[in-house]
């Protein structure tokens, strides 16, 4: 039997839309457990919340001070205890790197369905010398099984009494994996589509030229990965009025490609995943291993690796390197509720119905939570906001009873300049802002519960959006999708014919209070992406489009860019489908070596050799070596670098004689940056 959240918030004490307590709950940003927690306790952040019910009993517990805290000050303050697991107070208390907030690790975790209680004693020290009160709150752990988290074998409960069945645990791996909840079959063949491209060879030039358009990468190219995506790429402006900087892509079905403005490729790599696109530091959000997201340098090696914590799973739909180096990311939390209780007008609802909700974390290179923002605690109303079942059909052909209620569908996250968090939420049609200080929404765009008003907007608001960012100011972009996907959503829900990247000038009373958010820019890109999608607006105006999942057509366009009056520059189409695209400075020094090799694929057979540096972003110009040993020496050309590949015509005596060549990088300075191994003619075999 699933959960009925309004039996049981009030049976602990809490409140649920329609119950707020209003001489304290005035700020309809503010959540009742947040209040809660500023009424009854010193403290400005905690998680879990006051009240908060469906925890996750692998959760640590952290509180934040208004202040600075006195670090030896924290140690034997801290008791936890479960109704049902007892003493939870063993453990480690640390002060994290802010210096305000402290987090508490229990060596066992908590059993499903119990009350814990946290007590905070009296006597801890803030830098300023002041000594807080004591401070006392509880919570409820969700009654999922514990075979049902991420990680519950390394944990090797004690408490767990509960088993659940192989369906129910495929079904809900399946469901926090990318492509499920986004409409997306897992069996979709994506090298069908790409082999369209395959009747577009030019050999020996970089361009089939026809009424300004192209194909590329280079046919000619013999060192570039086989996993690098053909594109027909159309020119429709002034190409020196695109922006400065490098393409990122993550490319169907798992390639990470950096190309240049016009297509020729810079880097690829087969072992990347959707997020893959450079971060403000100068690093690159490079791949996903099982629970963990890598941060590498630009030396293509790993810095830095991020999973989720508490049990969740992190999602693939988001991932941002915040500038105190920290992970910003999301989890879909499942639980099992029972929406005859909730909603009892939700079609294809039940008595267990699995319900996605979100959990943001910001969790440090150590693993440490630092931060969690939970939808249950913030935004209860959801469950009155979105009737979007997903997946019914799939759900009924596996047996399974009820289906996926997806109550936000979060599918981006930006971190602002105030330090705060803007998360999209495509179900509700909704940008919301949280305070990453205490939790607080302070603000909500779109949707039904959205605080501002809209205007000068011609479609009223945006709809099934994706990619919400900020640019300072108060302006936010979005990719508006303007509609959701057929399989999700009602009969005769709105749609319009095109997505569209869009601007708001957003605007705010003397008190900070949102008023009115206008439409200060829109561009229609001409077709529809149901789902997927990005749009980022340039330090010099342009607009980058990643037009996300198209439906129907032969080739779907990957990237569009426009300058800052809208004019379109270039467009770039190919069988493959980009989940983003963004653009950005970007300096590779790979730790690999170039590459080189000998051919003769081409229509003369001549024999040439070929060399590149995949990933390389500062090679000047090339040196070529030639030699009668395994160590040439003599410079048999040198020649700038232009494009990805390059090649030469290899001297007639070297198919009679043995001969060895090097492909040398050589920077902007002169200087030897690295050197390809040695290939050998034919005749030296």
């Amino acid at each position: 039997m699933g959960l009925d959240p309004a039996k049981e918030v009030k049976a602990r004490g809490g409140k649920l839309r329609g119950d707020h307590d209003t001489t304290i709950h005035k700020d309809a940003g503010l959540s009742p457990n947040l209040a809660t927690l500023w009424r009854n306790t010193p403290f400005v952040y905690a998680h879990p919340l006051p009240n908060a019910v469906l925890v996750s009993p692998f959760t640590t517990i952290g509180f934040r001070s208004q202040g600075g805290i006195r670090e030896d000050t924290i140690h034997d303050k801290i008791e936890v205890s479960g109704d049902l697991s007892g003493d939870r107070s063993s453990g480690e208390a640390l002060l994290l790197d802010d210096g305000r907030t402290v987090l508490f690790k229990p060596i066992d975790i908590f059993a499903p369905g119990e009350r814990v209680f946290v007590s905070v004693k009296a006597g801890i020290e803030t830098t300023e010398g002041d000594i807080l009160p004591a401070a006392a709150w509880n919570f409820t752990m969700s009654w999922r099984n514990l075979d049902t988290y991420s990680g519950h074998k390394a944990a090797q409960p004690r408490v767990d009494k509960g088993q659940t069945d192989p369906e129910t645990l495929e079904l809900l791996n399946e469901a926090t994996g990318m492509y499920w909840l986004d409409g997306i079959s897992k069996n979709e063949t994506w090298d069908e589509l790409e082999t369209q491209t395959d009747g577009f060879r030019c050999n020996d030039g970089l361009s089939c030229d026809a009424d300004g358009r192209f194909v590329a990468p280079n046919s000619a190219y013999r060192t570039l990965p086989k996993v690098y995506p053909r594109m027909h790429i159309a020119r429709t402006g002034d190409l020196s009025q695109l922006a400065p900087g490098y393409v990122f892509l993550w490319s169907s079905p798992n390639n990470g490609i950096i190309m240049t403005s016009e297509g020729d490729p810079v880097f690829a790599t087969e072992n990347s995943f959707l997020l893959f696109s450079p971060t403000p530091q100068g690093q690159l959000v490079f791949s996903r291993e099982g629970p963990f997201i890598r941060v590498v340098g630009p030396d293509y090696k790993e810095t830095a690796s991020f999973s989720a914590q508490h049990g969740q799973g992190i999602d693939s739909h988001e991932f941002q390197l915040t500038k105190n180096g920290n992970g910003l990311l999301f989890g879909y939390d499942l639980q099992p509720l029972d929406t005859t209780k909730i909603r009892p007008d939700l079609q294809d609802g039940g008595e267990e119905t699995w319900t996605v909700g979100i959990v943001i974390q910001e969790v440090s290179p150590a693993s440490d939570v630092v931060f969690e923002w939970r939808s249950w605690d913030h935004i209860p109303s959801a469950f009155w906001e979105t009737s979007f079942i997903a997946h019914r059909r799939y759900i009924k052909q596996k047996k399974h009873k009820g289906g996926f209620w997806d109550l936000g569908h979060a599918n981006s996250l930006e971190e602002t300049d105030d330090k705060g968090i803007i998360l999209s939420l495509r179900a509700l049609s909704q940008a919301i802002k949280i305070n990453r200080d205490t939790g607080k929404i302070e603000w909500r765009l779109g949707g039904e519960s959205g605080n501002f008003k809209i205007i000068d907007d011609p479609n009223g608001s945006f709809m099934g959006q994706h990619d919400i960012r900020a640019l300072g100011g108060n302006r936010i972009t979005v990719f508006d999708n303007a509609g959701q996907n057929p399989d999700q959503v009602p009969i005769n829900y709105p749609s319009y014919n095109s997505s569209r990247a869009v601007d708001y000038k957003l605007e705010f009373d003397r008190q900070g209070r949102p008023t009115v958010a206008a439409l200060v820019g829109s561009y229609e890109i001409g077709v529809k992406a149901h789902s997927w999608g990005s749009y980022r607006r340039l330090p010099n105006g342009n607009r980058v489009i990643g037009p996300g999942r198209v439906l129907g057509g032969n080739f779907n366009p990957i990237y569009i860019e426009t300058n800052a009056k809208s004019q379109a520059l270039l467009t770039m189409h190919s069988g493959r489908r980009a989940y983003r695209a963004v653009k950005a400075d970007w300096h590779g020094f790979p730790s690999w070596k170039p590459t080189a090799l000998l051919d003769n694929n081409n229509p003369d057979k001549t024999v040439r050799l070929h060399f590149s540096w995949n990933g390389a972003t500062e090679v000047s110009k090339w040196r070529i070596l030639i030699g009668a040993t395994d160590e040439p020496a003599e410079v048999l050309e040198e020649m700038p670098k232009t494009q990805f590949e390059h090649w030469i015509d290899v001297p007639g005596s070297a198919s009679e004689h043995c001969m060895y060549f090097q492909a040398v990088a050589i920077d902007a300075k002169g200087e030897e940056m690295d050197r390809s191994t040695v290939v050998a003619s034919a005749a030296c075999t």
